[in-house]
């Protein structure tokens, strides 16, 4: 799925707001200007500056999550049975 289409939307949908709340408290209206790609570099800001500072490049990690473990899809008995675990903490 392409991510960034409907998250687009709703960031532009929070300025409208935010504008719309502006001239209610003021009477004075608010233009608008947004690119997408300044939507989808606060989706990538951490692998963009990884990128730019360290040289790293990124790589896919599937279903690793360096604060979850165990944090995976396992498969159950029976056919097509999974089960999905994602454990923060001891508790």
């Amino acid at each position: 799925m392409a991510i960034l289409d409907p998250f687009e939307g709703v960031l532009g949908a929070y300025a409208v707001l935010a504008a719309l709340r502006h001239r209610d408290n003021t009477g004075e209206g608010r233009y608008i200007d947004f690119s997408q790609w300044e939507g989808a570099a606060a989706c990538v800001g951490t692998q963009a500056l990884d990128y730019q500072w360290n040289g790293r490049v990124p790589t896919r990690v599937g279903n690793y999550d360096p604060q979850f473990v165990p944090h995976n899809v396992y498969r159950c008995k029976g056919d097509d049975a999974w089960v999905a675990i994602a454990v923060y903490d001891e508790k």
